[in-house]
């Protein structure tokens, strides 16, 4: 589509047109002058003056989709294809803008040459070009130079447009035209979508990477070590059910100590010992700790008949040892909780039911 047979008619129409992204045209009124060096003088015309600053005006699109029965959208896709098409063509040389003039670039940018050559206004009732030759200088000569400068201006303007016309596919109709334009600009926008998703995930692993690299506090809280239970015969008690506690008060480091003679511990008949019960080492825990009692005697003689009497019921009973008061203490278990100490003295008074009693056994606490 010829945008610039488009902007010519209509600057032709109204003395000015807008052309978005471009600049703005408008006629300028010249008087006649004479050329010295062309040897012609020139009748009053209009001259074509550029401004690059453009305002955001709809006349130009609206006109090309009145005339090619287009969408107001795609004229002004056409229009801004055409801008900047020749935008890119100015770089290298003189591009020529329908019969308004040529587009160039110098060293300060985009700059435009107007032709002057249109005679066609009827204002000034068609008033023709005279050529006025000043004594002593050859007109043939004048002619001749004046024909080769004409000649090789013509051939720079072919040579523009035939660039202009380069890797651009000639459509029979509008409509074709426009559906190529439409399939390129489908085509573009997915493109565009790929690299945005290619750069969210590159943005994204390299992200991750960092943060491994200098954050990896953050993905630790995720992350959850599953260390196996070790299989013990001492169940784990973790509801406590309500009991009877024992009335009288036990306090520790002091002579207050509740005392227990050697008639609170049952006698086992001799005989055929029952089924022991396995129950876990003892194992040596520092700091606070709360110590399954299974007695308190005067003397280490009788702590130890007692202590044969648990071992004979498989209950791994010793001398509790470095703990405050007079009397001699007997442990079955040393736990890090309550809970676990209450736990095994339920499961000792459930298996040795009618031979021990809740008397027997008690939870201390120790500090140390």
């Amino acid at each position: 589509m010829d945008v610039g047979y488009f902007i010519s008619e209509l600057l032709g129409q109204h003395g000015e047109v807008n052309v978005p992204g471009l600049g703005y045209f408008a006629h300028t009124r010249v008087n006649g002058y004479y050329n010295e060096k062309e040897g012609r003088f020139y009748p009053p015309c209009y001259s074509i003056q550029f401004d690059q600053q453009s305002l955001d005006d709809d006349t130009l699109a609206q006109y090309i989709a009145d005339n090619k029965n287009i969408s107001l959208a795609s004229s002004k896709y056409f229009t801004e294809k055409f801008v900047t098409s020749l935008r890119q063509q100015a770089i290298g040389s003189e591009v020529p803008l329908g019969e308004v003039g040529w587009f160039y670039t110098n060293t300060s940018g985009l700059a435009f040459r107007s032709n002057n050559s249109i005679d066609s206004d009827a204002e000034f009732f068609g008033l023709p070009t005279l050529r006025l030759f000043k004594k002593g200088i050859n007109p043939d000569e004048q002619a001749a130079a004046m024909e080769a400068e004409r000649l090789q201006e013509a051939a720079s303007i072919d040579t523009a447009t035939y660039q202009s016309d380069v890797d651009v596919p000639r459509f029979d109709t509008d409509e074709e035209h426009e559906a190529y334009l439409v399939n390129l600009t489908r085509r573009r926008r997915i493109t565009s979508i790929l690299v945005a998703i290619v750069l969210i995930v590159l943005f994204c692993g390299l992200t991750y990477i960092l943060l491994q690299k200098y954050s990896p506090d953050i993905f630790e809280g995720s992350k959850k070590d599953v260390t196996p239970a070790t299989a013990t015969d001492t169940p784990r008690v973790r509801k406590r059910v309500p009991e009877k506690k024992p009335t009288r008060a036990i306090v520790v480091d002091s002579a207050q100590t509740p005392q227990y003679d050697e008639d609170t511990v049952s006698i086992v008949k001799r005989g055929e010992p029952d089924k022991k019960v396995a129950i876990p080492a003892t194992e040596t825990i520092t700091g606070p700790r709360f110590e399954v009692l299974a007695g308190s005697f005067d003397s280490p003689e009788k702590a130890n008949k007692a202590i044969s009497n648990y071992k004979s019921m498989g209950i791994p009973a010793h001398i509790l040892e470095n703990v405050p008061g007079r009397k001699v203490k007997i442990t079955v278990g040393t736990f890090k909780t309550w809970d676990e100490a209450d736990a095994l003295k339920r499961k000792l008074l459930t298996d040795h039911k009618g031979k021990l009693k809740d008397a027997d056994l008690f939870v201390q606490p120790y500090k140390k």
